[in-house]
């Protein structure tokens, strides 16, 4: 039979302190770089149809007859 293992000191954690916190983490790195590249999206996606509005605004003012 193999001796019983001594007790670890008191106060001598057994778990590491971030156990379990990895997942968490990584949970949240994809739901920020998700919406970071979503707000990337928008953004380009308003400014290319505001600049073919103001393309057109442009156009529409410069036809008009003086």
């Amino acid at each position: 039979m193999d001796p019983a293992p001594t007790p670890p000191p008191p106060g001598n954690l057994t778990v590491p302190p971030l156990f379990g916190w990895e997942e968490i983490v990584t949970v949240l790195g994809i739901v920020i770089a998700g919406a970071a590249a979503f707000l990337v999206i928008a953004a380009i996606a308003t400014a290319w149809t505001g600049r073919a509005e103001w393309r057109a605004y442009l156009d529409a003012r410069s036809r008009r007859d003086h």
